[in-house]
């Protein structure tokens, strides 16, 4: 098994070599003070992630039949999660989560992280018995496309379920032809479980000091990436890896090289996550005007003559329901909040937490601090000093000057150009008003 190993001892395969070292990690996870994390391997098809997996699952077990059936029909999730609760310290591997529901890949995340078992009750009403181990371990999974992908299409929670994963973009590298890495396989199915052992043996009595050095590297990287506290899990993991990568080079179990790894995962791998968790989860700004975008038509839009009359000049009409009124002249748009919180409800965005953040002083591009919501609770009537008032309603004040929105919902007027001379009655041209994003 140690001589098969060298089928990865390449350059090109580093984050196969992470991903791999990552499933002998596993038992040191419980050093970091963290309960699990999800590794997942991610990309084109024939870049290796199966293998990989299997090489992985072939430290404690069969490579093929370690692993779970991460598909549809292959694991229920009641079934997943009482393996994890079994294997406890060792690592979980899922094969092919590619179709997994939204909701259900959430679940995974925010689970994995969770310290103890499933509880559950006798008929009887008391709590049945359970194995009472303390879980702290690492998920490795695969999937054709990106788990961030996946957890940002419900984004209840935020970015939360993405900081619980360490998501790896695997390539095809071409670096063995096909007949050598099915030959790899077809050893690997024949040589397997022999590398966990003789590990976990030394890590047992070497504990101590395995666990002050995962602290020291994890301590290290949070300085040298300037990791930031929602970033723990991905220190903890980079950490766990190395330190195993370390420790068995040194019994002569795998030959690959851990400060290659360390350097790949801080210039390449936490790079590569934070810009995918930026690029696939939208700021509290941006969801708020896409919601603006959303409702563009049923805006009533006005601004005050100046002259004694209170009565607005309206510029456009809302043509269906009135969720907002948008003085140009005060550059403010009163929105109703009962339509956003539903708006925030469909898409899975946290409603409060988007209005108070929205609410805070941030510098902006001039160089002054300047609050997105002028106010987050206020009285207005819609339709105020025109034809559409009705009653005060709940809403929310935006300041459409602050860079973050402006051009939102912003008016651009277009003057037709003068019709030829015609024998028809002469009529004064309507401005064409258009929206502007």
């Amino acid at each position: 098994q140690v001589q098969l190993l060298r089928f990865y001892d390449h350059p090109a395969y580093l984050p196969n070599q992470f991903f791999i070292m990552a499933g002998l990690a596993a038992p040191l996870f419980y050093a970091t003070g963290h309960h699990g994390v999800i590794v997942n391997a991610s990309g084109e098809a024939g870049a290796s992630k199966s293998t990989s997996l299997y090489t992985a699952a072939s430290f404690w077990g069969q490579p093929e039949l370690y692993p779970i059936n991460g598909t549809n029909n292959g694991a229920t999730v009641r079934g997943r999660n009482e393996r994890v609760t079994v294997l406890a310290n060792l690592p979980v591997c899922v094969d092919e989560i590619t179709h997994m529901p939204a909701k259900d890949a959430v679940d995974l995340a925010m689970s994995i992280t969770q310290p103890g078992h499933r509880i559950r009750l006798e008929t009887s009403g008391i709590e049945r018995a359970a194995v009472q181990s303390y879980k702290a371990t690492i998920m490795l999974a695969t999937a054709n496309n990106s788990l961030h992908g996946l957890l940002s299409l419900d984004n209840a929670a935020g970015t939360a379920g993405s900081m619980r994963v360490v998501e790896i973009q695997f390539r095809n590298v071409k670096a063995h032809t096909k007949p050598q890495a099915d030959a790899y396989f077809h050893g690997l199915k024949q040589h397997y479980g022999h590398i966990g052992e003789v590990f976990i043996h030394h890590v047992l009595q070497h504990r101590a000091r395995i666990e002050a050095r995962v602290r020291a590297l994890m301590a290290e990287i949070d300085q040298r990436a300037d990791i930031q506290s929602s970033e723990r899990f991905w220190s903890a993991t980079i950490a766990c890896v190395v330190v195993a990568a370390e420790f068995s080079r040194a019994l002569g179990l795998t030959t690959f090289d851990p400060r290659q790894l360390l350097d790949w995962a801080l210039t390449v791998q936490v790079p590569f996550m934070r810009s995918t968790v930026t690029d696939e989860y939208t700021s509290p700004a941006g969801i708020l005007a896409e919601y603006l975008e959303h409702i563009n038509g049923d805006i009533l839009i006005v601004n005050t003559p100046a002259s004694a009359s209170n009565l607005a000049n309206v510029i456009r009409a809302p043509r269906g329901q009135l969720l907002g009124h948008y003085d140009l002249d005060e550059k403010v748009l009163w929105v109703l909040k009962k339509g956003f919180k539903d708006y925030c409800a469909r898409s899975g965005a946290n409603f409060t937490r988007i209005l108070n953040e929205l609410s805070e002083p941030v510098m902006t591009r001039n160089g002054r601090f300047e609050r997105v919501l002028s106010s987050k609770r206020v009285r207005k009537v819609l339709g105020a000093g025109t034809e559409f008032a009705k009653a005060q309603s709940w809403c929310f004040a935006i300041n459409m000057a602050h860079p973050d929105v402006s051009g939102a919902v912003d008016l651009q007027v277009d003057t037709p150009p003068t019709a030829a001379p015609s024998s028809a009655p002469l009529t004064t041209p309507r401005p064409a008003l258009h929206a502007v994003r």
